[in-house]
């Protein structure tokens, strides 16, 4: 990666913490609800910054990475598109790109052997996998202690339906960590040099 293009991602992390900083101060007085989100937000905006390099992490999945936090933000919980609660849509797209920083992360990791696709990706659906067990004890203890409301401590829009909602919820993280997985294989293997190691990969799964 050119100095340059460094550069550019670098100021574009810094920019993005200080947006959400700012929009937490603002949510002090206008929107409670979400100040938590925003200010987490900001912190893995300040995260990146020290460690997306260290991670082996790519424009593109920072951007996707990006894309999902701005819908999360949106706001549009409670609603229906394309015939899915919005709540699954967030889900779908959450674990997507966790599972792509994941997946990037592990295959340029020191210390981890990243020689067998098959256990990368094994190793990268159970991680996400965890992390949205991890987000549903987080909804639990919003909605067993604080007051209904919007953002990822509250109970309220979207969370509808308690074991309903909550299995729900990770399936629709399996299934987004999942298509995260695919993608990144077919990324890789997308040359047509790299064909017959699709192949053979592939061929891995079955047996």
């Amino acid at each position: 990666m050119s100095d340059k293009h460094d550069l550019f991602i670098r100021y574009g992390l810094l920019l993005g913490m200080f947006i959400f900083l700012v929009l937490g101060v603002l949510a002090l007085g206008q929107d409670p609800d979400f100040v938590f989100d925003r200010f987490l937000s900001a912190g893995f905006f300040l995260f990146f910054f020290f460690f997306y390099k260290k991670m082996g992490l790519k424009l593109p999945v920072l951007l996707i990475g990006l894309g999902a936090l701005i819908l999360h933000h949106l706001k549009l919980y409670g609603g229906v598109y394309f015939g899915f609660q919005f709540d699954m849509i967030m889900h779908f797209t959450g674990a997507f790109a966790v599972s792509l920083i994941l997946y990037q992360y592990l295959q340029h990791c020191d210390g981890f052997s990243c020689s067998s696709k098959t256990k990368l990706c094994a190793l990268t659906i159970l991680a996400v996998a965890g992390l949205g067990t991890f987000i549903e004890i987080t909804e639990y203890f919003g909605y067993a202690k604080l007051p209904a409301g919007e953002g990822i401590l509250h109970y309220g829009l979207g969370d509808e339906g308690d074991w309903a909602d909550s299995i729900s919820d990770m399936l629709f993280n399996l299934l987004g960590g999942t298509v995260g997985i695919v993608v990144m294989v077919i990324a890789h293997y997308r040359k047509r040099s790299n064909i017959r190691n699709l192949k053979l990969f592939l061929t891995s799964l079955v047996h």
